[in-house]
């Protein structure tokens, strides 16, 4: 019996499940409503388009005969930072730092971590991740490994939603 085997049979499932339960709880009540509420509102002044003004202020802005003017100076400063980030990509470089390493090793991963940049399109995701971090103050890639198509696996890589990510509350 393995030892994942032996730890199941000392916890039930359902008390697995009720504690990881009870921990997304914990970490969603612990802000992340919040942070959901706040991401939006950035958003919506990125965007512009109406999205600056509250429900409340359009009927009290349409009540007392007044237009809802946007005068939106966050739109080109966001996107003024977006250029300089394409401008200054992440660069993945390795070099030889201790002794019995050789620049020939280093020249050749870099070459791989260059080719498989290439291969999951690590530039576009990269961006996307940083116009989540400007906009919604959070952004996130997922790398893993994926088993769908290659039995050694392929390395993934995704931008992911920033109000899909519950951080844990606990950490620094």
């Amino acid at each position: 019996m393995s030892t994942i085997d032996k730890s199941r049979s000392k916890e039930s499932e359902a008390a697995i499940v009720e504690r990881n339960w009870r921990r997304y709880e914990y970490g969603k009540d612990r802000g992340h409503y919040s942070y959901i509420t706040r991401a939006r509102e950035c958003e919506n002044f990125y965007l512009g388009a109406g999205g600056q003004w509250s429900d409340e202020d359009l009927a009290y802005l349409r009540l007392i005969g007044r237009p809802a003017l946007e005068d939106n100076h966050i739109f080109p400063a966001v996107n003024t930072a977006k250029g300089l980030q394409l401008q200054s990509r992440v660069d993945i470089a390795f070099r030889p730092a201790k002794e019995g390493t050789s620049e020939q090793t280093a020249e050749t991963l870099s070459k791989i971590v260059m080719q498989l940049c290439d291969d999951f399109q690590f530039r576009w995701h990269e961006t996307q991740a940083f116009d989540d971090g400007m906009i919604q103050r959070r952004g996130f890639l997922e790398l893993k490994m994926d088993f769908n198509t290659n039995v050694n696996g392929d390395i993934t890589c995704n931008a992911v939603n920033p109000l899909h990510v519950i951080p844990d509350p606990d950490a620094s």
